[in-house]
């Protein structure tokens, strides 16, 4: 499996911790494990089906083609059905609350749709970045909704934006 990890532009380093970029084309039923690391993200899956395991083993759904998820508390195991074609946005504790203007809490522990939140857009998106075959371009492309969709927030609330760069230092 290869991974990559790609720091954002200046106008998103505030939310956006890193994009990690996941492949495997050989290989089905790897086991890939979403960490309670604080983060959160936003996956856009271009491969074969993800499994989500709950941790007994035991089959819990199979996870939608683009997801987020909020923070955990403990591990999350998630499994390949086939060829692997991840990019994730990895975005620090409180950066997906403020993008999708929602409590961070309102997100622990819970892996939803993208399409909750951006029902017109998310489908759209999904193919656009398909369709592209230049990593950088794909990832310039997510920034650019990124950055549109902080545009129309408008929030101005850095409460805990300056409290995680407290705890950072």
């Amino acid at each position: 499996v290869d991974f990559m990890q790609i720091l954002p532009s200046p106008p998103l380093a505030h939310i956006v911790k890193h994009f990690l970029i996941i492949e495997n084309d050989q290989i089905s039923n790897i086991g890939l494990r979403l960490f309670s690391d604080g983060n959160t993200g936003m996956v856009f899956n271009f491969g074969n089906l993800l499994l989500h395991l709950k941790n007994d083993g035991s089959i819990t759904e199979f996870l939608p083609a683009t997801f987020v998820y909020g923070q955990l508390d403990t591990y999350q195991n998630i499994i390949s059905t086939g060829n692997i074609k991840l990019l994730i946005v990895v975005f620090h504790p409180f950066g997906i609350s403020a993008l999708l203007k929602i409590p961070a809490v309102d997100l622990k522990n819970r892996i939803l749709d993208l399409e909750t939140f951006y029902t017109s857009e998310t489908q759209n998106l999904a193919e656009q970045i398909l369709n592209l075959s230049n990593l950088n371009s794909k990832i310039r492309l997510v920034e650019s909704f990124l950055i549109a969709k902080l545009s129309e927030n408008h929030r101005d609330n850095q409460l805990p934006f300056q409290a995680v760069s407290l705890i950072h230092r």
